[in-house]
């Protein structure tokens, strides 16, 4: 059985990154990124070379790593058409110019805007109802790979919006988007981990036959009742607590570890 290590958003923190994974990395199959490399408070053009340098080596050298985008990735990626369509808070045309020299030697095809491990759907906001329903895995993660293709090229899509409750004007986020507090909810037949929504505590969202829920975690193990995604009919993790948790899945096992 495979052991995957999942990594939320990093915000150019690659060091605490390559500690984690140097920590409690050695026994993993797959380490997947949740996405939002990029961008801090006040950071700078050096910053955003510094990152790409690092994405650049770590999608090249490492074959277990998987790197999901996030809303914070997606302007330095493309052309400038995509850098206009898919800005964010954040970015800056200098920041871009610095990252774009070395993004050149990229390769694009090892990044994903959601990834399936075991039964999970990983990417790095979560997919609201309206683009699960009456898709499978295999159909939702073609429409996440044709999406890209066109998002890299500078064409917008609809799974890539960013939404009213982020301050936008789409109906409902996309993947790199969803607000996990004001959008994101548990849809049957779906086990989602996800970043992007910033707190102090690892969040999950579940449900079965009878009943929706709610969890938050501070330090704290995963409760047992809650470890193991076999007796809920969706079970849902938000992981971004600013590189203060990572989580562990081992097939329908989920687990938290504090770093």
């Amino acid at each position: 059985m495979a052991r995957t290590l999942i990594i939320p958003d990093l915000h150019n923190d690659t060091d605490r990154a390559e500690t984690i994974i140097s920590t409690h990395g050695g026994g993993c199959d797959r380490i997947v990124f949740l996405g939002d490399f990029f961008d801090q408070f006040h950071d700078t053009s050096a910053d955003a070379e510094r990152v790409a340098r690092w994405l650049v080596k770590s999608v090249a050298e490492d074959s277990r790593r998987m790197h999901l985008v996030g809303n914070h990735d997606m302007p330095y990626l493309g052309g400038e058409m995509t850098a206009e369509v898919y800005r964010c808070p954040g970015w800056s045309l200098e920041k871009y110019r610095a990252a774009s020299s070395v993004l050149q030697d990229l390769d694009r095809s090892k990044l994903y805007a959601a990834v399936e491990c075991d039964g999970w759907l990983l990417s790095h906001a979560g997919f609201h109802r309206s683009h699960l329903e009456a898709r499978t895995m295999e159909q939702l993660l073609l429409v996440c790979e044709e999406a890209f293709e066109r998002a890299l090229g500078g064409v917008p899509d609809p799974i890539f919006s960013p939404s009213r409750a982020r301050g936008f004007g789409a109906h409902v986020g996309g993947v790199t988007w969803l607000d996990w507090s004001r959008e994101f909810m548990a849809v049957d037949g779906w086990h989602q981990i996800v970043g992007h929504s910033p707190s102090r505590s690892v969040r999950a969202a579940y449900s079965t036959e009878m009943f929706v829920g709610q969890h938050r975690i501070t330090r704290e193990p995963v409760p047992t009742e809650l470890s193991n995604r076999t007796h809920y009919t969706s079970m849902n993790w938000c992981l971004d607590t600013q590189l203060q948790a990572v989580g562990v899945i081992e097939g329908t096992k989920f687990d938290l570890v504090w770093v």
